[in-house]
């Protein structure tokens, strides 16, 4: 992991934060010389920007409910309902 100090992180964070996400690289950050923290990337499975990451879940909770909900109730009515 590449060593970062705090200066250097606030000065580049968007650099920084870029590389993460597009190269997955990790950073350990400092402050006077002591680790304080890492940045890492986030797993795949749990990266909600993925394109595929919980779309399969998502997809198969929403067949799953979909099929026990009244007919004629769709999901404005069915959230609407559960807010009073």
């Amino acid at each position: 992991m590449t060593e970062i100090n705090i200066r250097e992180l606030k000065t580049h964070a968007s650099d920084i934060m870029r590389n993460v996400s597009k190269r997955r690289q990790r950073y350990v950050v400092t402050r006077r010389g002591r680790k304080v923290g890492a940045i890492v990337p986030v797993p795949e499975a749990e990266n909600p920007d993925s394109d595929t990451a919980g779309w399969a879940d998502f997809q198969r909770l929403a067949k799953e409910l979909s099929s026990k909900w009244k007919r004629g109730v769709d999901s404005v009515g069915l959230v609407s309902s559960m807010r009073r």
